[in-house]
């Protein structure tokens, strides 16, 4: 339980916010960061409409896994660059296998939503329901990732 407080510490209303750490971003990283979700959205909007449009359920099956990957590591490479652009006055290493499984969250979330918006009918409540599914999945692959160490 004392690992689990460590990390809420943020929750924490008597902690000084001066004391927090003062970060500044890498414009170049932050740039790349966006051109690489750009890029991830377009491919995953035309894999969603290759599973909307096959006929066999083999094919639906195979552009989702392609898509929910495809989304899904494009999720992943712009939040790690975000976390790459992100400077601090201290030490931040990241552990190689946290951050490989943290693609994880991305990859299914991602495979939830693009089996969502492939339907050939949404409900009006499906797509919110969906959202709040893929939100916390793709925020999870971020920190996972991110340990600080100074």
């Amino acid at each position: 339980m004392e690992s689990l407080h460590h990390h809420l510490q943020f929750l924490d209303s008597s902690l000084d916010p001066g004391s927090a750490l003062a970060g500044t971003y890498e414009p170049t990283l932050v740039a790349l960061s966006v051109v690489v979700a750009a890029l991830a959205a377009y491919a995953a909007l035309g894999l969603a409409e290759r599973i909307s449009a096959a006929d066999r359920p083999l094919a639906k099956r195979s552009w989702l896994v392609v898509g929910a990957v495809t989304m899904g590591i494009g999720v992943w490479a712009m939040h790690f660059l975000g976390m790459l652009a992100y400077r601090l006055p201290v030490s931040v290493n990241y552990d190689v296998w946290v951050t490989l499984v943290s693609v994880a969250p991305a990859v299914l979330a991602s495979g939830i939503m693009l089996h969502v918006i492939s339907q050939a009918r949404i409900s009006p409540g499906t797509l919110p329901s969906a959202a709040r599914s893929w939100a916390p999945a793709s925020a999870r692959c971020t920190t996972s990732a991110w340990r600080r160490c100074g």
